[in-house]
């Protein structure tokens, strides 16, 4: 062989193990979860309970002095038609001049989400009123409410940490499970 075919085999077969490298680490980066675009499409546990999803937001954040509204009355707390959703958990202060509360609800159809949504806010707003008497100082707060959708599942937090609930919630639901308190 010719010194100049030898130099380009050597030049070809370095390129190609470069090539090679290259896609090999592509790979991993991306199973990795490198690159994956952050959106409300991510991959998302369906099998989790609404209620598994606030208990570990309950207890991750330590909330305290809150109560289980019970399944028969989430209707008269939210105006949500049933056929929207097919599970709720909602926990509420059990002061009523708090407007704490930490919800989940798992939609039926994703296509639901911006009815669902509405119904949230007019709640929301219904509490702001009723809070500017009770409590004008508490009722601030409703104006930082979270509501985070992941499908199907969407997230309504009032409270002083609410981004901290929110990012727990992202991650359990997503599968990146942290490994202590906030």
């Amino acid at each position: 062989m010719t010194i100049n075919k030898r130099k380009v085999i050597i030049s070809v077969s370095l390129i190609l193990s470069i090539i090679a490298v290259a896609a090999i680490i592509i790979a991993f980066l991306i199973h990795m979860g490198f690159g994956k675009p952050l959106s409300n499409k991510e991959q998302t546990d369906v099998s989790i309970s609404t209620d598994t999803i606030v208990d570990r937001i309950i207890g991750e954040l330590d909330y305290s002095g809150i109560s289980r509204v019970s399944s028969d009355n989430i209707s008269k707390y939210y105006d949500i038609d049933e056929k929207l959703i097919s599970e709720a958990t909602v926990y509420i202060s059990d002061s009523a001049d708090s407007c704490f509360e930490v919800s989940c609800f798992k939609l039926n159809d994703e296509n639901d989400y911006s009815k669902v949504e509405s119904k949230i806010k007019n709640h929301i707003n219904s509490q702001s009123a009723n809070l500017q008497i009770l409590n004008p100082k508490e009722s601030k707060k409703l104006g930082n409410t979270k509501i985070e959708y992941c499908n199907p599942y969407i997230l309504v937090v009032v409270a002083d940490n609410s981004e901290s609930a929110i990012t727990s919630f992202r991650n359990f639901i997503t599968g990146k499970v942290s490994s202590g308190k906030n």
